[in-house]
């Protein structure tokens, strides 16, 4: 602290605004923390009151929004599976119909 003190005082010859600055926050520094006070607002008219209970309402049903959402996209992928599956059955069944058919179309040129 003496080295401080003595750096201030050389400081307050030199440049005495700087220095002056610098005391001041020591001194701030010092000082003990003061508890927020509590501001009081002023009364809200009617429709700010309203629209606060609506955002109010509305935040849970945000968050139900936000479930069914993902619930919808976890739906859309399971469906684009399904599609694929789906159309890879398709392809296979017109195949193995399109050989039958050609068999069947060799043993009447046969006959």
């Amino acid at each position: 602290m003496a080295s401080e003190e003595a750096q201030v005082v050389v400081t307050e010859e030199q440049q005495p605004e700087q220095a002056e600055a610098i005391q001041g926050r020591e001194q701030v520094r010092a000082r003990p923390k003061r508890g927020k006070s509590k501001a009081r607002t002023p009364p809200m008219d009617p429709v700010e009151q309203k629209l606060i209970a609506l955002e109010q309402s509305l935040s849970p049903q945000e968050a139900i929004v936000g479930e069914l959402s993902e619930q919808i996209d976890n739906i859309v992928q399971e469906n684009e599976k399904i599609t694929q599956a789906a159309k890879g059955m398709i392809t296979e069944l017109g195949r193995a119909l399109q050989e039958e058919l050609q068999a069947l179309i060799g043993r009447m040129t046969e006959v």
